[in-house]
């Protein structure tokens, strides 16, 4: 085990990973930290709303570039790479301008779709919400190409120190109804401007052949939107939806207890898992285009990931419950119940996770399609159950159990894929 983590460290992937872990780390600890004066603050029913406005961004934003924006990291030439991120900004911009008009015009329907009544308002600024963090997830794609990490880490620490910032500032000035969506959403606004200074230097000069060349790399990765959009339409439909059909089914105040204990374990994703799997992507991508060890590079990474998550696990499971009352107060004990459950899926999605490229990288989608049309029938099903039966932790259980099983076969049959792959 020693042997394992003096290799890791010493590696060019490892230095990479700690560049971006970095400002992963100070940007949660902020986040952690703040955690318990925000509880305090800001009651279950406005986390709840807060929940319903993340999971509709985060079901648009991740499709409103088609998905090309995956195939960023990909090309050999750089100017094929300039291409696609102009690509993505003009694709992102028409999708943006139809939410915007939908949102003006069917506002009080769509909130009432949504269980929230108070989601009517905040329509039109959810959508440019939407497309900044399209903006954001194309450039980060860019500088990820570009192995800019230093940029990301500080995108990364500048949005957690504004967001929190003005959490507490607009909450303690008596507006805790409306606190947490300003900030989140001035916290993606701030993330996005840092990247964009960046990378924009290079993307900025149009040449007339570029129209051409994004016509010619539309079709080279025509994959991506034909299936690679429709498993990420899926995907993140069926996972955020779950928090739609809680508003609805059950109550705000439920809805905000489950988002609190999801916000607070996808801390290690975001701190080491989101890290990881940047930089694993990238070099993947290398290894496999030179035919190197790439085999053994993703064993590396699994047992690293298995390694460091085996004890957390086993703390929340048996401690969530009487953290969560003794750090962030007893009204929130309930939330460490929902955590102690769900930590079983999320210690699977962790391990798998920062690998998910193995698909993209090993022409694999289809096979991700499949497992994803699975969660689609199974995510919003268990939360049905839940209902039907009058018990909220019900349906939470039977959730993990479907997700840990389908991410275990899914991942299966792709190391036997990868064991199996031949160079075109």
């Amino acid at each position: 085990m020693k042997q394992l983590f003096r290799k890791y460290r010493t590696s060019p992937f490892a230095q990479n990973v700690s560049v971006l872990a970095s400002g992963s780390i100070v940007a949660q600890v902020i986040s952690v930290l703040i955690s318990p004066v925000l509880s305090r603050i800001y009651s279950p029913e406005d986390y709840g709303l807060l929940a319903v406005f993340l999971s509709v961004l985060n079901m648009f934003a991740v499709v409103l570039c088609f998905r090309y924006e995956l195939a960023i990291v990909l090309p050999k030439d750089e100017s094929d790479a300039i291409n696609l991120v102009k690509l993505c900004l003009m694709i992102s911009s028409g999708f943006a301008l139809i939410l915007l008009i939908l949102s003006f015009s069917f506002s009080t329907e769509i909130a009432s779709m949504l269980g929230n009544e108070r989601m009517s308002f905040w329509l039109p600024f959810l959508v440019l919400t939407i497309f900044i963090t399209a903006v954001y997830n194309t450039f980060n794609y860019f500088l990820t190409r570009n192995q800019r990490y230093k940029s990301i880490t500080k995108a990364k620490v500048v949005q957690s120190i504004g967001q929190s910032a003005l959490s507490v500032g607009i909450g303690v000035s008596g507006y805790s109804s409306i606190g947490l969506l300003i900030s989140s959403i001035a916290g993606q606004f701030i993330a996005a401007s840092v990247l964009i200074s960046v990378g924009l230097k290079k993307i900025f000069h149009f040449r007339r052949n570029d129209f051409k060349q994004m016509v010619s790399l539309i079709k080279h990765y025509k994959e991506f939107p034909a299936i690679n959009l429709p498993l990420a339409i899926i995907d993140i439909f069926s996972l955020q939806v779950i928090v739609i059909l809680i508003s609805n089914f059950f109550s705000d105040e439920i809805t905000g207890y489950y988002s609190f204990a999801l916000r607070l374990l996808t801390i290690p994703s975001v701190l080491i898992g989101g890290a990881i799997g940047q930089v694993f992507y990238q070099r993947l991508s290398d290894l496999v285009n030179q035919r190197g060890e790439y085999k053994s590079f993703i064993l590396q990474t699994w047992r690293t990931l298995l390694a460091g998550s085996i004890v957390p696990l086993i703390i929340i499971i048996i401690f969530a419950p009487d953290l969560f009352a003794f750090v962030f107060g007893e009204n929130w004990r309930y939330s460490g119940n929902i955590a102690s459950v769900l930590s079983v899926m999320y210690f699977f999605m962790f391990l798998t996770a920062p690998v998910s490229s193995i698909y993209l990288i090993f022409n694999q989608q289809k096979l991700a399609l499949i497992f994803t049309f699975n969660s689609f029938i199974y995510r919003p099903l268990t939360v049905y159950l839940g209902y039907l039966y009058n018990d909220f932790m019900l349906g939470i259980i039977l959730l993990v159990i479907c997700e840990s099983v389908n991410l275990v076969l899914l991942y299966s049959l792709l190391w036997r894929k990868v064991l199996n792959y031949k160079h075109p």
